[in-house]
Formats: C-alpha cells, sequence, structure tokens
C-alpha cells in the first residue's frame, strides 16, 4: 500500500484549462486578461510557457495580450515579448494544492489498509466486547500514518495546471512526452 501512496502522491494530479482571446462559457475558456490575473498570482514557483515549436520558457510577471505577451525570462534575466499565437500552453505547478492531494491519496490509502489490517488481526482474537477497535485503531493508524507520507510527495511534485491555448475552434492538443 505505501507503495500505492507514493506513486499516487508522486505523479502527482494535473488539471488542463483552455485558453481564448476572450472567456468563452460555451467553450469552458478563460480570457487573456483572467490569464494573465491567475499566472501572476503563482507565488510558489516559476510558470513554464510551451511554445508552438516545442521550446520552454521560465517566466515570471507575464501579461498576455491579444497579439503580444510580455514576460521576464528568468533564465536569461531580462524582459521579452513574443508573439502570443506562438504560445502553445502555460504551466505551473502548485505546491498547496500538491500537499493537500498528498495528505488526501495517502490518507485515504493508508486509512482503508489499517481499517483492513485491524479488523483482520482482530478476528483472530475471540473477545466479542472489542469486535470492531482493532479496526478502527487500525484504521486511524493507517490514516494518521498514510496522511503523513503522502505529505512529502505532494510537496516535492505539486499539482500541474495546463492552460492549453485555443486556436480558431479546435484545441491544439498534442500528446506530451
Amino acid at each position: 500500500m505505501l507503495v500505492v501512496v507514493i506513486s499516487f502522491s508522486a505523479v502527482g494530479c494535473s488539471s488542463s484549462v483552455n485558453v481564448r482571446p476572450e472567456n468563452n462559457e460555451k467553450e469552458k475558456a478563460i480570457g487573456y486578461e483572467k490569464m494573465t490575473a491567475i499566472v501572476n498570482e503563482n507565488i510558489f514557483g516559476p510558470t513554464t510557457v510551451v511554445l508552438v515549436n516545442g521550446g520552454l520558457l521560465s517566466v515570471s510577471k507575464i501579461f498576455i495580450g491579444k497579439d503580444t505577451t510580455y514576460f521576464f525570462d528568468r533564465d536569461h534575466h531580462l524582459e521579452r515579448k513574443i508573439l502570443t499565437a506562438d504560445i502553445h500552453s502555460i504551466r505551473r505547478v502548485d505546491r498547496v494544492s500538491g500537499v493537500y492531494e498528498g495528505l488526501f491519496f495517502g490518507a485515504l490509502i493508508g486509512g482503508g489498509a489499517g481499517f483492513g489490517t485491524g479488523l483482520i488481526m482482530s478476528s483472530f482474537t475471540h473477545d466479542s466486547e472489542n469486535d470492531g477497535m482493532g479496526a478502527a485503531l487500525g484504521g486511524l493508524g493507517g490514516l494518521m500514518l498514510g496522511g503523513t507520507i503522502g505529505f512529502f510527495p505532494g510537496i516535492i511534485s505539486g499539482h500541474t495546471y495546463t492552460y492549453e491555448f485555443l486556436r480558431g475552434s479546435v484545441s491544439v492538443s498534442e500528446p506530451r512526452q
């Protein structure tokens, strides 16, 4: 079970959101203005811009316009601008959400494993007064241990948000390597 907890947390969870020049409720797409606000509130780590040609840029202080996107290039320590049409997607990692996910998956799996183990162990005793006590204590112990173990991979891997820029009426979505 420990392997399952670690693998769930190490892989981390991810979310994908479509981006258009304007907010579009029908297509569940956010606009450039909202996208700029979301990315700039990321205080937990750098933001990565994935270009259409496959290039990656580590950026901060980004402003996304309809034609041009301005940002601070963290690798070269200078302000730059590129065409917004050259952006395939923007990725950011939120470590706080990763902690919540790690705690949740760890506690869920640890609690289940502890409850099952406690149930099996208490079935070997023939004390009818405390039949469920072993399962309850095992579940509680597994819950706490699993949550604690899930915390660390959760903070390391975080939760990855990917904002994919839509072209025309079709979403540009390619397999990631």
